[in-house]
């Protein structure tokens, strides 16, 4: 059963997060991650506005997102990550 990491992100340094994602996305695709989509918030219907866009990845399965999230090669990029945005990653299948 597919598997889905969707990550809320508010922008610190645009920059580094450039840096990040130029990273990131191969190492996920690596593991069978697909982006289907990485949206700029628009409006928020209800509640405040938490983050500034959404990326949405699609695996094969639980076990390949995980294997993705505590691969050393995305580990690594991590930091990197923390610098440019706070981000709530959530799972889901």
């Amino acid at each position: 059963m597919s598997a889905f990491y969707v990550a809320r992100v508010k922008v610190k340094d645009s920059e580094k997060l450039e840096e990040y994602a130029s990273q990131a996305f191969p190492i996920m695709a690596s593991f069978g991650g697909e982006l289907l989509c990485k949206g700029d918030l628009q409006a928020n219907n209800q509640g405040d506005k938490d983050h500034d866009f959404t990326v949405v990845m699609q695996f094969p399965d639980l076990a390949k997102l995980n294997e993705a999230f505590n691969s050393d090669s995305y580990q690594a990029i991590v930091p990197i990550r923390r610098t440019a945005a706070d981000v709530t990653i959530s799972i889901y299948q």
